[in-house]
């Protein structure tokens, strides 16, 4: 076996997801499958030389296709259930390479807020989701976020039909603004921050110190966690 020749976009996929050493025995030239997430492509080892001695294009002669949990099985000897973790992320960052980010996000808003928030929906686990200060909080705690659909949204990464990430998005007077996110495995906090770039927001890595407001009807009693905003004025919240 020997360490396998692999594209660059398939690379940066692999060592996104923790993935740094593919050791294979019969295939070579291993690159994303442009057409579908749940696929790889590859050329056989036994047919890398006959294609270089006809003069071939290695890596559009001979592809044979293999579904990513299957491949991911082949190289890694690792549970079922990591290899289902393992190719949910590889799906992620599939669309991030194909220029899909907006595909990996959900926007809910309104009572939906509230299942976002509960433990029993989150990905099992620890990161900064699983130790949120808010988690499994009342929807009377939830209020502000509830009521006000047209002031404040959730923006969703999902693992399945969990939760695996989450921000608060705020309408403010500056425009929208994603606020910190909380996601079960570290790595993907960044994702957050490429998504607003792409959509032109501002985010909690880089406009969380620039002023901003957001003003409501009515203020309730008891108020959630309200991440970057930390003055209440009124019925205001700034920063």
């Amino acid at each position: 076996m020997e360490q396998a020749n692999i594209s660059k976009r398939l690379l940066t996929i692999f060592k996104n997801i923790g993935i740094y050493t593919i050791i294979t025995h019969n295939m070579s030239y291993l690159d994303l499958d442009i057409d579908s997430e749940n696929f790889i492509t590859f050329t056989p080892t036994n047919k890398v030389n006959e294609i270089k001695f006809k003069g071939g294009d290695i890596w559009e002669n001979h592809r044979n296709k293999m579904k990513i949990g299957r491949f991911l099985k082949e190289i890694l000897y690792i549970d079922d259930s990591s290899i289902e973790n393992l190719v949910n992320q590889y799906k992620t960052y599939f669309k991030i390479e194909m220029g899909r980010i907006d595909e990996i996000f959900d926007i809910v808003d309104g009572n939906e807020i509230w299942d976002c928030y509960q433990r029993k929906n989150y990905v099992f686990g620890g990161g900064s989701l699983n130790g949120s200060c808010m988690t499994d909080a009342s929807k009377y705690k939830l209020t502000l976020y509830i009521k006000n659909p047209s002031k404040i949204k959730l923006l969703v990464i999902r693992e399945g039909n969990k939760i695996a990430g989450r921000a608060l998005m705020w309408i403010t007077n500056n425009g929208i603004y994603i606020d910190r996110p909380y996601c079960r495995y570290d790595k993907d906090l960044h994702l957050y921050s490429i998504y607003a770039e792409k959509m032109k927001f501002g985010h909690y890595y880089k406009n969380r110190n620039e002023p901003k407001t957001v003003k409501f009807k009515k203020i309730p009693s008891d108020m959630p966690y309200l991440d970057t905003f930390k003055t209440i004025d009124k019925k205001t919240l700034r920063i």
